[in-house]
């Protein structure tokens, strides 16, 4: 739109202070706002990528990371108890169900956290709790398997 302005050689209708050294460089390439333009666009580009870094710092703060969560998982709550999160977390990590096992426990309770919008606070104790309880130690997935097992024969009728 002003090209005509800002980028004709030998012509300088606009009072900016420029660095006229790179005019013994290549006078047949450059003209005299080039590096003023420059500098524009880049404060430009460096301004927005400092909006756009605050904003996504300003969600990791609220423990919102909405570019780290698919938009599938905004609405997924965990209604079951804590301890059966923890429970069925121990299993799956026991079973070497993710990542062959070679992930930590933490990890895993991290990632249920921002799935199911659930804190798991203290998970190593609620794991002590469940190793404690006497003879129903997996109550959560005796449950799960009975539960699986009953619609599989309602499914069937």
């Amino acid at each position: 739109m002003l090209d005509h302005i800002y980028f004709v050689r030998e012509v300088d209708r606009l009072d900016f202070p420029v660095d006229t050294t790179h005019y013994y460089t290549d006078p047949e390439f450059s003209t005299s706002h080039d590096n003023l333009a420059a500098q524009v666009i880049c404060y430009d580009l460096l301004s927005k990528y400092y909006h756009k870094e605050l904003n996504y710092l300003r969600k990791l703060n609220e423990n919102i990371a909405d570019e780290e969560r698919p938009p599938a998982f905004n609405r997924i709550a965990w209604t079951a108890s804590k301890t059966d999160l923890v429970e069925l977390l121990y299993a799956l990590h026991s079973l070497g169900a993710i990542r062959n096992g070679q992930v930590e426990i933490s990890k895993m309770a991290e990632a249920c956290t921002g799935i199911f919008d659930i804190n798991l606070n203290n998970f190593y104790k609620t794991y002590a709790e469940i190793k404690n309880r006497g003879k129903d130690t997996t109550k959560f997935l005796d449950h799960l398997k009975i539960s699986l097992q009953k619609r599989i024969e309602l499914d069937e009728v």
